[in-house]
């Protein structure tokens, strides 16, 4: 008998913090992201210097929440850029973001200039009669 209330309060125990412990755990946590801010001064750049993407999201605007394009798949794609804006970002450091869209428009945003990198213009003499020679 005395084993059975024993067992009976252990049980009433785990079960009554089991319930108390439980709702607790399952609290679903909200996170916002906080939004850049774009610092005086627009630049307008030279829409024919051809660039390379290194990595990196391409962003719809300034604010940079929403990423629009993983970058990685445009590697071998020319973008040209048209503007340059710094921008300040939540954590309180300082960047250039370059406006970039490819030859054809479809393909569009704002990425950091650190992901970019000037593609190589081939020369003339590499082509001949529809032909690339590489020296």
């Amino acid at each position: 008998m005395n084993t059975l209330i024993k067992t009976t309060t252990v049980s009433l125990i785990a079960l009554s913090l089991g319930a108390v412990a439980l709702p607790i755990a399952t609290l679903p946590v909200h996170a916002k992201t906080k939004a850049a801010t774009v610092l005086p001064g627009i630049h307008i750049l030279n829409k024919k210097t051809a660039y390379h993407i290194k990595g990196g999201y391409i962003y719809a605007n300034t604010q940079l929440i929403k990423k629009t394009h993983k970058s990685l798949k445009y590697r071998k794609t020319n973008f040209y850029a048209s503007q340059a804006v710094q921008i300040k970002k939540p954590n309180g450091k300082t960047a250039t973001y370059y406006h970039i869209q490819n030859k054809r428009g479809n393909v569009k945003g704002w990425i950091w200039k650190g992901h970019l990198k000037k593609a190589n213009a081939k020369s003339s003499s590499q082509y001949v009669t529809g032909h690339i020679y590489t020296s």
